[in-house]
């Protein structure tokens, strides 16, 4: 019973990091930030290894815009998650090599975060 359990549960485990095209941890050290220069489109990549860039520095009250193309069917990432603050977050899919443009100000410095619908594959967005 126990080792059915053990069993069932690894099993469960490997299915869902498989399923986003994730090894290890689901919550990975973003990488050194890419600056979001005023009036230039950031181009985000979903990949076998997550969202690319995975950290993006913007500036606070200046317009951006995140353009995000999904370029692999093995992840999870089909949809974007990105939160503006505490109550406002917007929702977008991402069709296959179809670039998605989200067009936002963020208000307050701090970190946000994108992430996938189902919060298992992540970057950070520091406004300064």
């Amino acid at each position: 019973m126990i080792r059915h359990l053990v069993l069932t549960s690894a099993l469960a485990l490997s299915v869902m990091l498989l399923g986003c095209g994730k090894k290890g941890s689901s919550k990975p050290t973003p990488s050194a930030p890419t600056r979001a220069l005023p009036g230039t489109p950031v181009a985000i990549t979903v990949t076998n290894k997550g969202f690319e860039p995975d950290h993006i520095l913007v500036e606070k009250g200046v317009e951006t815009q995140l353009v995000f193309t999904r370029k692999t069917e093995q992840t999870c990432a089909k949809d974007v998650v990105l939160t503006i603050a505490a109550d406002n977050q917007i929702r977008k899919d991402l069709p296959m090599n179809q670039p998605v443009t989200i067009t936002a100000t963020f208000p307050v410095s701090g970190e946000l975060r994108y992430a996938c619908g189902m919060d298992m594959i992540s970057g950070v967005i520091t406004v300064q």
